[in-house]
């Protein structure tokens, strides 16, 4: 039986070590929201671009940084930052798997032309 008490002992520890771990984690979570929408804030200021269009690219598991890649490219391209300019930055980079300077170069963009 005091095996039994010191298992159970071990896995309440544990338990208490995951809760104040989680407790301690959430303010990190929320500190993370709040500059994530901070940066939001300044693609869309940035680019011009509606909330909806940022929100639509981080679901394509794009980064902050990947959607001011595609934003910057498409201002470059005839028409601007439309649906068709970006699907078409997207299906270079995820299709056909090609890096930044590839896709700015096929653009016809200078290699280093979307960077800030």
């Amino acid at each position: 039986m005091p095996r039994e008490a010191g298992r159970l002992a071990t896995w309440r520890l544990c338990g208490m070590a995951l809760a104040v771990a989680t407790s301690l984690a959430w303010p990190e979570r929320v500190m993370a929201q709040g500059a994530e929408q901070q940066v939001t804030q300044r693609l869309v200021q940035e680019f011009g671009v509606e909330e909806r269009r940022i929100a639509d690219l981080r679901k394509s598991h794009l980064g902050y940084g990947e959607i001011h890649h595609v934003l910057s490219l498409a201002t470059q391209m005839p028409g601007g930052i439309t649906d068709e300019n970006v699907n078409e930055i997207m299906a270079m980079r995820q299709e056909r798997k090609m890096g930044w300077g590839a896709i700015a170069h096929e653009l016809g963009t200078p290699p280093h032309g979307h960077n800030r």
